[in-house]
This record gives C-alpha cells, sequence and structure tokens, in this order.
C-alpha cells in the first residue's frame, strides 16, 4: 500500500485461474482463487482503502474486465488474493513530493466536483468537506491545493486554459461550487453561509463580494469571462426547501445585482461571456436573456416535458443539453437558442432513453455530449445527441460530476457510490482509474 501511495505503481504476481480469467467487473473476491503458486504478473495502480480493494492493470486488452482493470478485494495479511502479496516488485518511479499524489485521494462516500482545461491537461476536483486537488498532466499525478478542513465543497469548474497556479481560501467557508474564467486568472467560490470569494490573480489572494445583497446562501457559479461574474443563491421556501435566483456583476464583483428573484431556478446555463443566459424554475418555464439578465423572455420548457432540472451548453451559449422530467421519469433534451434569442426549439433525444439522469457535459462546440445516470453509466454522442453510445468501461455509481476538455476526448467523471474518479482519454473508449479511497 506504501508503494502504490508514494510511488504510483507497484507489481505483483497472480495465480490466476478461470474465474480470473472470466471477470467482468465488480469486487473479484479473494476466495475465488487459490493462494498455492503464481504463473501471472499484474500492476496495482490504486488502492481504496476505506471500501478495501486493490485495483489491478492487466496485459489482456481493454476487453477484459473493467476497461482491462480488476478491483481486487484486500485482505489483511497473509499471501493476500490469489498470492499477490507474496511476491512483488516496486516499479522505480521518482518519488513524489509532499502533497502530491500518482492518485486523487477522494473521501469515501462524498461528493466531489471535476473539471478540465480545454487542452485537457489540467484537471480539478474540489472534495465536499475535503481538499481540491489539480493536475497539470491529464490526471496523472495531483497536488493537494487545499488541507481536509478546508469547506464543503459541491462543485469546481475549469477554464478553458486552466492555468491553475494556486488556490486558498478562508476558512469560515462552507464551498458549493467554484467558477474560472477562461484565461484561468479569476477564481469565483460560492459559500453556503454568504460568501462569495473572488481571486483575480490564480488564487494567490481573495476578496469577499457580495455581501451586501441580503443573501444568506450561495449555490452555484457560473463561468464567465471579463468582468462579468454570475452566481446562484438559495433562500429557505416553505413548500420547495430552498428556492433560488441569479445575481450578476458587471465590474468583476464590486457591484452586484439580482437579475432572477428567488424562484427556484433548478437549471442555469451560460455563454462564456455571459450575455447570453438560459434558466429554469419549478414552474415548467424556461427563461432566456441575451443582455446578461437585465431582461428576460419567457420561452417554456420543450412541449414533451413538465419542467427542465439541470442545463449545459456550447461555449456560445446556443446549443443546449438539458435533463427534462417526462412523465415522471427523466430524459435528455437538445435545446437551440434561435438567432432572434427569444425562441428555443427543443427536442427530445429519445436515442438516449428515459433514465435518471444526472450529470451532463458538453464539448465547446455543442456537437460532443455526455451524460451519466444515476445508478448506470456514461453515455457518449458525437452528433449533437442524434445517437447514444454507452460507454461501459467507466463502470456503474452514483455520478456527481462530469467534465470533458474542448473536444470532449479527454472526460472525467466522478461517482459517489462507488466513490472513484475515472478518465477517458479517448472520448469514452477506454477509461482509468485516477483516485484511491480514504475513510
Amino acid at each position: 500500500m506504501a508503494a502504490v501511495y508514494r510511488r504510483g505503481v507497484a507489481v505483483v504476481y497472480w495465480n490466476v485461474d478461470e474465474s480470473f480469467v472470466g471477470y467482468n467487473s465488480g469486487i473479484y473476491p479473494a476466495s475465488a482463487c487459490k493462494a498455492d503458486g503464481i504463473n501471472h504478473a499484474m500492476a496495482i495502480v490504486v488502492y481504496s482503502r476505506a471500501e478495501r480493494y486493490w485495483v489491478v492493470r492487466n496485459s489482456w486488452g481493454s476487453d477484459w474486465g473493467e476497461a482491462g482493470y480488476a478491483r481486487v478485494e484486500m485482505t489483511p495479511g497473509g499471501s493476500g488474493p490469489c498470492s499477490m502479496y507474496l511476491w512483488g516488485a516496486v516499479v522505480p518511479l521518482a518519488t513524489l513530493p509532499a502533497g502530491f499524489y500518482y492518485s486523487a485521494p477522494l473521501k469515501a462516500g462524498q461528493r466531489a466536483s471535476v473539471a478540465i482545461s480545454a487542452d485537457g491537461q489540467r484537471l480539478a476536483v474540489a472534495v465536499e468537506y475535503g481538499s481540491v486537488l489539480c493536475s497539470a498532466d491529464g490526471g496523472r499525478t495531483w497536488r493537494d491545493r487545499l488541507g481536509s478542513s478546508a469547506g464543503r465543497w459541491r462543485h469546481i469548474g475549469m477554464s478553458s486554459a486552466g492555468r491553475w497556479r494556486h488556490i486558498g481560501m478562508s476558512s469560515a467557508g462552507r464551498w458549493r461550487h467554484i467558477g474560472m474564467s477562461s484565461d484561468g486568472n479569476r477564481l469565483l467560490l460560492a459559500a453556503w453561509d454568504n460568501y462569495l470569494q473572488v481571486s483575480t490573480n490564480f488564487g494567490e489572494s481573495w476578496g469577499a463580494t457580495a455581501v451586501t445583497l441580503g443573501v444568506r446562501k450561495w449555490d452555484r457559479s457560473l463561468n464567465t469571462d471579463g468582468s462579468r461574474l454570475m452566481a446562484v443563491f438559495a433562500q429557505p421556501d416553505q413548500s420547495y426547501g430552498f428556492i433560488h435566483g441569479l445575481a450578476v456583476s458587471d465590474n468583476s464583483g464590486a457591484n452586484w445585482a439580482v437579475r432572477l428573484p428567488a424562484d427556484s431556478p433548478l437549471g442555469v446555463a451560460a455563454s462564456r461571456d455571459g450575455s447570453l443566459v438560459v434558466a429554469s424554475n419549478v414552474r415548467g418555464e424556461v427563461l432566456l436573456s441575451s443582455d446578461a439578465g437585465a431582461t428576460w423572455t419567457t420561452v417554456y420548457a420543450p412541449l414533451f416535458a413538465t419542467s427542465v432540472t439541470a442545463m449545459t451548453a456550447s461555449s456560445d451559449g446556443r446549443r443546449l443539453l438539458a435533463i427534462a422530467t417526462v412523465s415522471g421519469s427523466y430524459s435528455l433534451a437538445g435545446g437551440t437558442v434561435q438567432p432572434d434569442n427569444t425562441r428555443i426549439t427543443w427536442r427530445e433525444l429519445q436515442a438516449a432513453g428515459r433514465q435518471p439522469w444526472q450529470a451532463l457535459a458538453s464539448s465547446t462546440d455543442g456537437l460532443r455530449l455526455v451524460a451519466a445516470a444515476k445508478g448506470g453509466t456514461v453515455y457518449i454522442s458525437t452528433d449533437g445527441g442524434n445517437s447514444w453510445a454507452s460507454s461501459v468501461g467507466a463502470g456503474s455509481g452514483d455520478w456527481s460530476s462530469l467534465a470533458c476538455d474542448a473536444s470532449c476526448t479527454r472526460i472525467a467523471a466522478v461517482s459517489t457510490s462507488p466513490t472513484a474518479l475515472v478518465i477517458s482519454d479517448g472520448g469514452g473508449g477506454k477509461w482509468t482509474v485516477r483516485s484511491y479511497v480514504t475513510p
């Protein structure tokens, strides 16, 4: 375990039998094979101390097991499962400095959010009640940017450039979401206790903002560029628990204005410059603004749906991917904002099927789409949602976050149960576990 933690990978020797040859998914039980010899070698690349399993990389191709990997039950001492504790060798990779990891440490059962830069090289993961982890090499190594007591992180956004240098924050905040400008200079942190923190220098210093609106809780920040900042706030409500509104600053956070009063927007998506904004509410309405929320047009939800619960958009804000409520279930919907900025044409993306959809991601042009369903796997579309393919190599999970680079070639997905960060470098064709689980 120490070898994998500090040096990244360890080679182990193994006693393979028919049950392991036929392994497809799940945690392979130690009792399934005998510890009486060796006839094979594999590499341990990740482990989960909390959920008690090893992740081993095999040499039989990506069609075997979980995209070429297997999760193997972790046993205390002895010969180990299939003799794997008896013989092994540490691969001589460089020892990382303190605070760096070969895999992202996630907390068992807690939500996390992931973001990727446009070139796919820089990733960031925010762990609820945990730390912020950053990678500058496509997820191969990670650096802890915050201590474990930092705050309650719910979501993280990444700029196109992904120029992360440092992230720091006040210890007072229960942070829910982080957004970033395209050049990576500006970060916007939303907290659940009356805080919005803004950094304009890669997180080297922070300043509190938006404390004069009477807002007590901040839920999400949007990824916008220039001097415009956008954030979703929450207020208590007897019927819905909380209702939400949208606040906008046009001068880098010096002054804020409520552009949508607390009326429970279920989903909000915006163009990168923040001029084009789409929001939905519990009454089934969809609202469209082409002037950063100064004025709104009610364009209604898709005719086949009762409401829209979440959205993501292309960089110009005109191609939308949404989760729609349809007859008590959930369906994916594709939307196109028309040139007159007063209408959205919707269509149900029936090829994806009706499933409990949870997380969405889009390429900058809105043609490559990614969606994940609760208890299911990740689905990929390369034609704007006309057709979908399940990416079974990602496994099944309770997905809390999805992100992809500009072309959705590199995709990252975070699952709460089982707790895991998985990354695909081939548009969903092959996935690699890039995390280990801590108690």
